[in-house]
């Protein structure tokens, strides 16, 4: 395939690291620049076989391009959707779901809970909140007067109709003592990264956990949303569990707009190249 990356959004060492694999196993690419406001990519190639790396509206445009397989990105990319199919394997089941400008409901009084936009969006990026710190964060995300370079008042009026048409979810919090991205493809759990412990960012490549790799590629096989994409787990404290912690879904996001963290590279696209290339 072809690789289309966008220019500008990984960390230099991840970005080195993915233009190395892709240069060391013979895969062609372009670097490309996303067109702020005119939702364009601009690119050279004619090629049709071409899978993107970039910011998820990149992701969103590379699908109208024709691009085969182009990008991962679909309606399945919803809370809403993956979460009854994985039930009780979520890490928030159950939990509180709203439209975006809605209050807090009252009989949920949770001094700080997890919120997020159900689609894998990044309008309102999973974070933790203090019910007054989400009554200003709403109130600054809703604030037309804030308009970007170029950006007509008519744009900032239908960004504000689309912000309060989208729903979020709230949960209590519960002790997370780490969490780990898992790249996932044909079906397989392809290579996993620590990401986090505790609070702390730490990346750091877990493909030797044999018993970790068990249990997502048991999540994976009840439902996969698309042929590839990646799984966010956690291990949450519980006192009853007699080795490491209790593992749950985190969240589902779109392998195409994903951060590599310290996940192999080379075995996603090597997982990819014969995925798709069948």
């Amino acid at each position: 395939m072809y690789y289309l990356i966008q220019e500008n959004l990984y960390s230099e060492k991840h970005h080195e690291t993915l233009i190395h694999n892709l240069e060391r196993m013979g895969l062609e690419y372009e670097l490309v620049k996303l067109i702020p406001f005119v939702n364009e990519i601009d690119f050279k190639t004619d090629r049709k076989d071409v899978f993107v790396f970039g910011a998820i509206k990149m992701a969103h445009i590379a699908n109208t391009f024709g691009f085969v397989p182009g990008s991962m990105h679909n309606k399945n990319h919803d809370l809403e959707v993956y979460g009854p199919i994985y039930g009780q394997h979520m890490l928030n089941h159950g939990s509180h779901i709203m439209k975006f400008d809605s209050p807090l409901p009252e009989d949920k009084q949770w001094d700080m809970f997890f919120g997020r936009s159900c689609e894998d969006d990044k309008a309102i990026p999973g974070q933790v909140f203090m019910r007054h710190s989400w009554n200003e964060y709403i109130e600054q995300k809703l604030d037309g007067r804030k308009m970007f370079e170029d950006e007509t008042q008519e744009a900032v009026d239908e960004r504000m109709r689309l912000l309060r048409s989208k729903n979020v979810m709230i949960s209590p919090l519960k002790e997370i003592v780490r969490e780990v991205r898992c790249w996932i493809v044909g079906g397989k759990v392809i290579t996993m990264s620590e990401y986090k412990i505790g609070r702390r960012v730490v990346y750091k490549n877990v493909d030797h956990e044999d018993w970790l790799r068990e249990i997502v590629q048991h999540f994976v096989d009840i439902y996969q949303p698309a042929e590839a994409f990646v799984m966010d787990v956690c291990e949450v404290f519980d006192e009853n569990f007699n080795n490491n912690g209790e593992v749950y879904i985190v969240e589902i996001n779109c392998i195409n707009c994903a951060g590599f963290y310290d996940g192999n590279t080379q075995l996603m696209l090597n997982a990819l190249e014969e995925h798709f290339n069948k």
